[in-house]
C-alpha cells in the first residue's frame, strides 16, 4: 500500500514538473520581441555647401530594448545617397553608426532628402533620418577658403593628415562660431577662435582622428554654424583618398 502511494506521488510530482517544463517553453514562444530602436537625431542640415561634391553625417542608432535589434533594410530616398551601416544586429544597449553621404552633383538650392530603416523593432518598424542643404549658393555671411578640400597627394608627396581652411566674416558684424559636426569619429576639427569680427578670418583646422589607412570612404565634412538668428550653417566637404 506505501508503495502504491509512493508512485501516486512520484507520477504526480513528474507531472507537475512536465508542466511547469512546459508553460516556461510556452511563455518563451509566446513573449514579445522587446527590441527598441532609437536614433540620437532624426534631422541634420548641412547648411551651404558647394556642389560637384559630397557631405557626410553619421546617426546613431541605439537598441534600447533587451533583444537584439536587427536592422533589416536602409534605403535612400535618392540615388545621390548612400547610408552604409557599421553593424546590422545591434545587442540590447549597444549603439551602430550610420553614415550617410550625400553627393551634391548637379543640384542647385534647397534639397531635402531622408533614409528609410526598416527592423525588427515592433513598435516601429520603420523609421526615417533626414538631411538638408543649400546647394552651390553662397552663405551671405561666410566664405571658405578652399571650399572644398582636395587631399590627394601631389605627385611624390605623402597623403597630409591634417588640412586648413580659411574662413572668413564677409558680413557687416561680428560673428561667433561653432562647430556642429567635426567629421567624428574619422576626423578631428576645431577653429582657432570662436568670435570672428567683420572682414576677419579664422583657421579651422581637420586632422585626421586616427592613423591613415584606418579611414573607409573618401569624402567626410566639416559643418560650423553662427550665432545669427537664423542660426546658418556652412559645411565644408573633404574628399580624403583611402589610399
Amino acid at each position: 500500500m506505501l508503495a502504491g502511494k509512493r508512485i501516486v506521488a512520484l507520477s504526480m510530482a513528474v507531472g507537475v514538473i512536465a508542466t511547469a517544463n512546459l508553460t516556461t517553453a510556452t511563455d518563451k514562444l509566446d513573449k514579445p520581441l522587446n527590441a527598441t530602436i532609437d536614433f540620437t537625431e532624426h534631422k541634420f542640415d548641412f547648411g551651404f555647401m558647394p556642389n560637384g561634391s559630397s557631405a557626410m553625417h553619421t546617426y546613431y542608432i541605439e537598441n534600447k530594448g533587451v533583444d537584439t535589434l536587427r536592422i533589416i533594410k536602409v534605403t535612400p530616398s535618392c540615388g545621390c545617397t548612400s547610408a552604409p551601416l557599421s553593424k546590422s544586429d545591434i545587442a540590447p544597449g549597444e549603439i551602430s553608426s550610420l553614415d550617410v553621404i550625400f553627393d551634391s552633383g548637379k543640384f542647385m538650392g534647397r534639397i531635402e532628402k531622408k533614409v528609410t530603416i526598416m527592423s525588427n523593432d515592433p513598435v516601429d518598424p520603420v523609421s526615417d533620418v533626414y538631411f538638408s542643404a543649400m546647394v552651390d549658393k553662397p552663405h551671405p555671411m561666410l566664405s571658405a577658403t578652399p571650399s572644398v578640400v582636395d587631399g590627394t597627394p601631389v605627385s611624390g608627396n605623402k597623403t597630409a593628415t591634417s588640412f586648413k581652411v580659411k574662413i572668413t566674416n564677409t558680413g557687416a558684424e561680428p560673428l561667433e562660431l561653432k562647430v556642429v559636426d567635426g567629421g567624428e569619429p574619422y576626423l578631428d576639427a576645431k577653429l582657432s577662435r570662436d568670435r570672428v569680427p567683420a572682414g576677419q578670418s579664422v583657421d579651422l583646422v581637420v586632422k585626421y582622428k586616427s592613423p591613415h589607412g584606418s579611414l573607409k570612404k573618401p569624402w567626410y565634412s566639416v559643418t560650423v554654424e553662427t550665432n545669427d538668428p537664423q542660426k546658418q550653417r556652412l559645411t565644408i566637404p573633404l574628399f580624403i583618398p583611402t589610399s
